[in-house]
C-alpha cells in the first residue's frame, strides 16, 4: 500500500499526505501555527479529509457541574388598572307578619322582587304532650313496714290520652311481666328493656322492679282515681299498688320496743306515646 501511495503522489505528495495524516490526528495543531502556506493547508486538509477515519461513538457524558449562583430578582411590574366600580344591590326589607307559622314570624321581601318568604320562629322547649313515638323514663322506690304500699309515677310530660289496663305493665326482679293481680309471671311482649336500661313500646307503661319484696304483687289504676274501678295510667302518671306482704305490729316486750321489718322495693320506669 505504502508503494503505491509513492507511486502515485511521488516523493513530495506523499511526504504531504503523511504530514496531513498527523495533522488530523494531533488535531491540526500544525496548521494552526502557520507552519504551512494557504495552498498547503488547503492540499493537506483535503488530504486528511480523504484518508481521515470515520467519527468515533460518542463518550459517555461527564458529571453534571455544580449550580450557578442565583440570579437577581426581576424588577417588580407596574399596577393594573383599577376596576369599574359594581352595581348597587338589593335591599331586604320587611314585608309584614308570615303566614302559615305555627308560632308567629315575619315575611321579607327583596326590593323589587316582588316576591316574599317567610321567616317563622322556632319552637320553644315547653312540650305540652309527650310526642308520639317519643319515651321520658323516671325511678319509684319505697320502704316501709307496712303490708300495703301505693308507689307514685309522675310523668314529666303528660301523655296526649291515658293508657289502657292491658297498657300499663309491671317486670319485676327476675324480669317477667307479672299478669293481673299478680296471679302470674310471664315473658314481656312489650317491655323489652331492664331496670337498668327501661323501654317501653309506643302505647305502653313498663315499670322495672330492680329489687322487691318476695310475694309482692301490682297493679295500676290512674292517679286521681280513690278506688280500683279503673285500671291503667292517667296522663299525668299512674300508682302502684303493692301487697302481699305479711305486716309486723310494734310490740313492746321487757320495756323494750321490737323493730319493725321493712318492705323494701325500688327500680325504674318508661312510658311512650303511641305513634
Amino acid at each position: 500500500m505504502f508503494n503505491r501511495l509513492r507511486s502515485k503522489l511521488g516523493p513530495a505528495g506523499l511526504i504531504v499526505a503523511i504530514g496531513a495524516l498527523v495533522l488530523a490526528v494531533a488535531g491540526g495543531a500544525i496548521a494552526a501555527s502557520g507552519a504551512l502556506t494557504g495552498k498547503q493547508k488547503k492540499e493537506v486538509t483535503k488530504i486528511a479529509k480523504k484518508y481521515a477515519g470515520k467519527p468515533g461513538p460518542a463518550g459517555p457524558a461527564g458529571p453534571a457541574g455544580p449550580a450557578g449562583p442565583a440570579g437577581a430578582n426581576g424588577k417588580d411590574g407596574a399596577n393594573g388598572t383599577n376596576g369599574a366600580p359594581g352595581t348597587n344591590g338589593k335591599s331586604v326589607v320587611v314585608a309584614g307578619s308570615a303566614a302559615g307559622c305555627a308560632n308567629g314570624g315575619i315575611s321579607i321581601e327583596v326590593e323589587g322582587s316582588g316576591s316574599k318568604k317567610a321567616i317563622c320562629n322556632g319552637q320553644t322547649g315547653f312540650t305540652e304532650k309527650l310526642p308520639p313515638g317519643k319515651t321520658e323514663t323516671g325511678a319509684w322506690a319505697f320502704n316501709s313496714p307496712l303490708e300495703k304500699e301505693l308507689i307514685p309515677i309522675s310523668f314529666t310530660i303528660p301523655l296526649d290520652a291515658p293508657l289502657a289496663y292491658e297498657d300499663a305493665h309491671y317486670i319485676d326482679a327476675d324480669g317477667k311481666e307479672v299478669t293481673a293481680l299478680g296471679s302470674g309471671r310471664v315473658d314481656s311482649t312489650d317491655c323489652l328493656g331492664t331496670a337498668a336500661a327501661p323501654t317501653a313500646n309506643p302505647g305502653h307503661l313498663c315499670v322495672y322492679a330492680a329489687d322487691e319484696p318476695a310475694f309482692a304483687t301490682l297493679i295500676f289504676f290512674p292517679a286521681g282515681t280513690p278506688d280500683f274501678g279503673e285500671f291503667g295510667a292517667h296522663v299525668s302518671g299512674a300508682r302502684v299498688f303493692m301487697g302481699g306482704m305479711p305486716g309486723w305490729n310494734p310490740t313492746i316486750e321487757n320495756n323494750e320496743a321490737k323493730p319493725l321489718p321493712q318492705n323494701i322495693a325500688f327500680g325504674t320506669w318508661a312510658v311512650t306515646a303511641p305513634e
